[in-house]
Formats: structure tokens, C-alpha cells, sequence
């Protein structure tokens, strides 16, 4: 379905041509299908007899219905959204909207179920999330404040992300191994001139990083100092400069204007040493 549900987008697959002609028409009008045939007819100056199957997201309209079957009478016609009998256009959108979300979320699950990555991915331990993160298994990184759990990751032709949660408690322990294999392959530790300590890989979730068993020490060691102080602007980045340097000063600004907003993570700062994390500041 179109982002604005004001224009209903039509379909129309013509003999002999791949792909089909696209067409809008305004969703209210009793004549939404025939404005997006005119379009069509314009734009590939199509005649009725070459149309073989349309498909309106909303419902035709009684007027549009009887204009189909004059115009393309053996066509087969299909539609996802019903018209609204009582007229609260409102409503109908409001549902057509729910319905679509609903059905793009199912196609990125099974797309990453199908084409993905397994993965280490944080989650941050506040209300919010409690319900649905209490139905996964996961390890403590921040007691209290940070845990990682499994998920199969997969880009999407239309450039997002599909996520398929790991659900199995019984082998968590040894995909969580895997998960951390996946992580490390690609991953890069970028040293930049003002001591910052930038991590990046190709792919998703490189922030997961802050789970790895041996990342304190592994930091502390590379920055040469005894404390350090981790900046999650939003999954896919992550920072790291000593305690008390003036970059490390930065993170709180860099954290609290991140524009992410997820459901797992939040933007956070941590601190520590060479055993352990502790978190500084949640964002929200």
C-alpha cells in the first residue's frame, strides 16, 4: 500500500509486458481506479483490451466496479483494503495502517530467518522492554542495566533490517559462541588522532561488541589506561576513550543527541575497568 492513503495506487498488468503499469486515484473518490487508468493510458497508451489483471489497494467503489467490467471484462481484479460502509475514511486508514505493519514485520522476519546472520544484540534492562525481553534468553553484560540476547539478522531489499529474535533456551549458551564468532569476523578497532577508539564492521550491530568476554581488558590494554568510558550512540556505532580524557568529556553530548530511538537499545554511556562495565547514563 502507498505511505499516503489518500492515493490509492492500481496496478495493471498488460498482455505480453512484464511489468505492471502503475496508477493512482484518489482513495475517496467514487472514481479512484478510472483517474489511475487515465494515468496509465497516458503514460504507456494502453488500451482496455490489453489489461489482463488489476489490483487497487482499496476496494472499487460501485461506480468503479461497473466502470472495470465495461472497460476490462475478462480481467481479474484483486484488492487488499474494504471500502468503509459507514464512510469513516479515519478509521479505515487507521486500520489499513495497523494491518500493513503487522504484514511488514512478518515479511523481515522471514526474510532474515531465511537469508541472515545470527548475532549478538543489546538490549538495555528498563521497563519498557521488560515484557518482551523476559520471553528471550539472554546473558548479563551490565547486571542490572545491559544484556545481549540472539537475533538472525538480514538486510532487506528495500534497505532496512529483518530480525528474527532467538527463542531456544536450551542452546542459547552455544549459539551465543556462534553469535560472538559472527560479530568478530569483520571486526575492526579504528585508532583516531584525538584518542578515540572507534569500532566498525560491515554489517549490523557492531555496538554488540561490548558483550565480547574480553573487551574491557581489550581496551583498556589498546587505550593504555585503567578506566574507560564506552559511548552507544545507536547500534551500529560504537566509541571508546580513557576516563577523564578530553574526548570521553564528548560522549555525554554525543550519547544524549543521538536521534535513535529503538526498542532494545537505548543510547547509554558506560565506564569501567579492565574487568567489568558499569552504566553511566541511559538516554532517554
Amino acid at each position: 500500500m502507498d505511505k499516503d492513503p489518500s492515493s490509492n495506487l492500481v496496478a495493471f498488468r498488460l498482455a505480453g509486458v512484464e511489468r505492471p503499469a502503475i496508477g493512482q486515484g484518489r482513495t475517496r473518490d467514487d472514481d479512484a481506479v478510472r483517474q489511475a487508468w487515465r494515468e496509465v493510458q497516458r503514460a504507456h497508451r494502453a488500451t482496455g483490451a490489453q489489461v489482463v489483471e488489476l489490483y487497487s489497494e482499496w476496494e472499487p467503489s460501485a461506480a468503479d466496479l461497473a466502470f472495470i467490467e465495461h472497460e476490462f471484462p475478462e480481467a481479474r481484479l484483486t484488492y487488499s483494503f474494504d471500502r468503509p460502509r459507514d464512510g469513516d475514511w479515519d478509521a479505515a486508514f487507521a486500520d489499513a495502517h495497523q494491518a500493513m505493519a503487522k504484514a511488514e514485520f512478518e515479511r523481515k522476519v522471514r526474510h532474515a530467518e531465511e537469508h541472515g546472520e545470527l548475532l549478538p544484540v543489546l538490549w538495555t534492562v528498563r521497563p519498557q522492554s521488560g515484557p518482551l525481553l523476559q520471553a528471550l534468553p539472554f546473558h548479563e553484560v551490565v547486571p542490572g542495566g545491559l544484556v545481549v540476547a540472539l537475533a538472525t539478522v538480514a538486510a532487506t531489499e528495500r534497505g532496512t533490517i529483518g530480525v528474527s529474535h532467538f527463542m531456544d533456551r536450551s542452546t542459547f549458551g552455544e549459539r551465543l559462541g556462534e553469535a560472538f564468532g559472527n560479530l568478530t569476523r569483520g571486526l575492526r578497532v579504528d585508532a583516531l588522532d584525538n584518542g578515540v577508539l572507534s569500532l566498525r564492521r560491515e554489517g549490523y550491530f557492531v555496538s554488540s561488541a561490548v558483550a565480547l568476554p574480553d573487551f574491557p581488558q581489550r581496551m583498556t590494554q589498546l587505550l593504555e589506561t585503567d578506566r574507560i568510558v564506552v559511548a552507544i550512540p545507536d547500534p551500529d556505532h560504537l566509541l571508546v576513550a580513557a576516563a577523564g580524557s578530553g574526548p570521553a568529556a564528548e560522549f555525554g553530548r554525543i550519547v544524549r543527541e543521538s536521534p535513535f530511538e529503538g526498542t532494545e537499545l537505548a543510547p547509554m554511556l558506560l565506564e569501567g575497568g579492565h574487568q567489568s562495565l558499569r552504566v553511566i547514563q541511559t538516554y532517554p
